[in-house]
């Protein structure tokens, strides 16, 4: 997790700067006592808004520090330090990257490093920076700037604009995250309710339409976002095909129709024009780490598994079938066990039994919306359990132990709880996405493939009989 950082992490920030395994590649060697450094960190971050400083942490623990300094009008200097005991693993250029990307990529951005720091070099030219002017002693880098991507959401509802507002913690509109990301310029917000759009854009910025023909003769888009009412998506996205887009963003399920997902599949528009699609569980950091630990065998083999959800099969079953495949675990066949009516009477929640392809069983059990609102997932692996709690924001991880009461017995026993950053990542993680398969052609995370591969599996599931 990269955030700002707070007056508290004053110490932090020292104690990483005077590590005499660091400040030996430091332009100025000479330490400054703490108390001093206290007074200089809170001034130059707290008291002046144009300098920034950020910090990695991975779980609880604080990983490293960037800062970006202003020197002279609109131009600043990056500093970056890792712990030494995280280094060589990546975080630097993760640190680096995101810490840019929240300042914005269009500044003039410098670095000074040491001739003599080979390691900090590559890391700056890794990540779009190239060298600016050197002497004997100094290179001077300078970040390649990018220009911001114009970007308008289509929807100015919860999931587009209200869910929550500028500075809170929790990322969870589209609104927040693409403002929070130094590659976007916020333009505007389309709604057929002009009044929506116009509180929308009252809140996050950008200026407010009835309809998409109306934004696109009065702006310069580069991006669009779609978070409307799933019955929409075919529509709006059938609208965006007739204007020369860099890439879309479109909310879960792509399309409520599987015939129009399907043509949006085969679409060589949307193979040329990076979509992603936002099975959000995907840009989860925690539940990425876990898909790692899963594939790469951590668990051992995967026995069976159960998952609990409600409000429609496509709306919301979607995100756990999905999530299930992106953990490598694939469905073979099928049978209902169950369906009832709880959000949309074309989207029914359906309780299946699956068999999976790699052997082994799920059980999906659909619990009614109107009861209240669960996303659970469970599953059993040969050296251990891992449960998907609350919505992804949480997972336990079970190890085995012997039983000390029944010789030769083992158990399963709970050993760590883990946040995954679910509520103020995952927006921001997809948004960084989407932004790096424009700008770098990255690979997408979500994509259009994946989501018609998961609403194939929906519609078969909702066609069969019990």
């Amino acid at each position: 997790m990269i955030r700002p950082a707070k007056p508290n992490d004053s110490r932090f920030v020292w104690e990483i700067r005077y590590n005499p395994k660091i400040n030996i590649n430091a332009l100025a060697t000479e330490v400054v006592d703490f108390s001093e450094h206290d007074k200089w960190f809170k001034k130059k971050y707290f008291d002046n808004i144009r300098n920034k400083c950020f910090i990695l942490s991975q779980k609880t623990k604080n990983v490293g520090y960037c800062r970006l300094d202003e020197r002279g009008r609109e131009v600043f200097f990056v500093s970056i330090a890792i712990a030494p005991s995280y280094q060589g693993k990546g975080y630097g250029s993760v640190l680096l990257r995101h810490s840019i990307m929240k300042f914005g990529v269009d500044k003039n951005i410098f670095a000074e490093i040491k001739v003599s720091n080979m390691s900090s070099q590559q890391l700056f030219k890794k990540n779009n920076f190239s060298i600016y002017k050197k002497n004997k002693d100094i290179i001077c880098f300078k970040f390649k700037k990018e220009k911001k991507l114009n970007v308008a959401i289509v929807g100015a509802g919860r999931i587009g604009a209200f869910l929550d507002k500028p500075g809170d913690r929790n990322i969870l509109t589209h609104a927040h995250a693409f403002t929070s990301h130094g590659g976007f310029k916020l333009i505007g917000f389309v709604d057929r309710d002009f009044k929506q759009a116009i509180s929308a854009s009252k809140i996050w910025g950008g200026r407010a339409y009835h309809e998409v023909g109306n934004l696109f003769k009065n702006e310069r888009v580069d991006v669009v976002c779609v978070a409307t009412p799933d019955d929409t998506h075919d529509r709006i996205l059938k609208i965006l095909k007739n204007y020369p887009l860099m890439g879309v963003m479109a909310e879960k399920p792509l399309t409520n129709d599987i015939k129009q997902s399907l043509k949006l599949g085969r679409d060589k528009f949307w193979q040329i024009c990076p979509i992603v699609v936002n099975y959000s569980l995907r840009y989860t950091p925690g539940l990425l780490h876990l898909k790692e630990e899963i594939i790469g065998g951590k668990y051992g083999t995967f026995i069976c598994g159960q998952g609990y959800y409600g409000k429609g099969l496509l709306h919301n079953g979607s995100h756990l079938l999905d999530l299930l495949s992106f953990f490598g675990v694939e469905v073979k066949d099928f049978m209902i066990v169950d369906k009832i009516r709880d959000y949309d009477p074309t989207d029914l929640s359906v309780s299946a039994l699956l068999h999976l392809k790699g052997g082994g069983l799920f059980n999906l059990t659909a619990v009614s919306a109107r009861h209240y609102t669960i996303f659970e997932i469970d599953l059993i692996f040969t050296n251990g359990r891992v449960r998907i709690l609350n919505g992804g924001q949480e997972i336990e991880i079970f190890g085995i132990i012997g039983d000390k009461k029944f010789a030769g017995y083992r158990r399963l026993v709970s050993q760590k709880q883990i946040k995954t950053g679910r509520l103020n990542q995952s927006m921001y993680m997809a948004v960084d996405n989407l932004y790096n398969a424009i700008v770098k052609k990255d690979k997408i995370v979500s994509s259009v493939a994946g989501a018609v591969k998961v609403h194939k599996l929906c519609f078969s599931m909702q066609k069969a009989d019990i």
